[in-house]
């Protein structure tokens, strides 16, 4: 009787644990430099959808979708700097080594989303992506990737 209760308690016990799901990562180049993290939040509101996610060495992306309440799952949105909010699209933008860098405004680049084992995954194109700083010199960087919903 006593062999019977310690293989039924390892039973239920076995059967309780659930493999803990890793995180996907999302992976970006800024000027043919890998950049990876799995340190990505999504935030999906009532009209506005957040996907950000922080690395190594003050780089940091941020994508918003307005007017959408959950992360799309297809389709393809121009990309749009932050200082453009009203027009649609998705705005979008990056920390390389701790300085903002926006999409360049009037742009014809594409943010194509798709689902990928279940997973929402927005895929960037080469798409150039410029900081001025405040004496006003300008600096641009080129970035492409895959953005993971976490």
């Amino acid at each position: 009787m006593k062999h019977w209760f310690i293989l039924f308690t390892a039973i239920i016990t076995l059967s309780a644990c659930k493999k803990k799901e890793e995180k996907q990562y999302s992976v970006w180049y800024v000027d043919n430099n890998k950049i990876n993290t799995n340190d990505v939040e999504l935030a999906e509101g009532k009209a506005l959808v957040i996907l950000s996610g922080r690395a190594e060495g003050g780089n940091h992306f941020e994508i918003r979708f307005k007017e959408f309440s959950s992360l799309p799952n297809d389709g393809k949105f121009l990309v749009r700097n932050f200082n453009s909010e009203n027009a649609p699209g998705a705005y979008m933008g990056f920390y390389v080594n701790a300085k903002w860098y926006d999409a360049v405004e009037n742009n014809e680049y594409r943010l194509q989303a798709s689902t990928v084992n279940s997973k929402r995954r927005l895929t960037l194109e080469s798409t150039w992506f410029t900081h001025i700083d405040s004496l006003g010199s300008i600096d641009s960087v080129l970035v492409y990737g895959e953005f993971n919903e976490p």
